[in-house]
């Protein structure tokens, strides 16, 4: 009987053992990727642009590959490459935000680097969209925020209603927190034209924010004199 029990559960064991080399090479195949920078490594992807891994810290690897490319068109690494290679590795980056959240549909992270790549590829339909389900998906993720607030000041004239009040929301989260009160004074004494979005979220808020952000604005001024 006990040589019996093992024979039927010996097939169970098979499959467990095939399902954890399978989900082993799922994960694997993220940092076999050739390429040692995130250009190379996006660039590797473009002819394929499968969902990569299965863990959530896999693919947020992944995605920050692609927000490092999506970001920097402009920048001197990627002017090497020819026109249509960039736009193949914006759309290959889209192309897996999108396979990522159909998956996760509130993994916020997803949504933003789908919104840079949107961006990258001036479909300001879609970086409008995935700014706000980013945003609705991620309300408290101040590290995320801070990337919105940025792809959003970069494009702030192609901001639809919702996206601006997604961003109007983002702003008034970092806003209370100690190291995003920080980067928004740096922001403010930086960028002129930032000064005046900010200028109108702080006097929307109670006094001791509004305080709070003029003292660290203040101290700010003073370290850079």
């Amino acid at each position: 009987m006990r040589f019996d029990t093992k024979l039927a559960i010996l097939p169970l064991f098979l499959i467990l053992a095939l399902l954890g080399m399978w989900a082993a090479a799922q994960e694997a195949e993220a940092f076999l990727v050739s390429g040692t920078t995130p250009v190379d490594r996006v660039a590797a992807l473009t002819p394929n642009p499968t969902t990569p891994g299965l863990a959530v810290g896999t693919r947020e690897l992944a995605l920050r590959d692609c927000a490092t490319v999506v970001n920097r068109l402009g920048s001197l690494e990627m002017l090497y490459r020819p026109e249509a290679e960039r736009q193949a590795m914006a759309e290959a980056c889209l192309e897996m935000a999108s396979s990522i959240t159909a998956e996760m549909p509130n993994y916020s992270y997803g949504w933003y680097v789908g919104a840079a790549a949107a961006a990258a590829l001036k479909d300001w339909t879609e970086m409008n969209d995935r700014l706000w389900r980013s945003q609705v998906s991620g309300p408290t993720e101040q590290w995320i925020a801070m990337e919105r607030v940025a792809l959003s000041e970069r494009y702030v004239d192609k901001l639809d209603a919702r996206a601006l009040a997604a961003e109007d929301a983002d702003l008034r989260m970092i806003v209370v927190s100690s190291r995003g009160i920080r980067a928004l004074a740096r922001s403010y004494v930086s960028r002129p034209q930032f000064r005046e979005r900010v200028t109108g979220i702080v006097e929307s808020m109670p006094s001791r924010d509004q305080r709070r952000f003029l003292f660290v604005l203040n101290e700010h001024l003073a370290a850079t004199r």
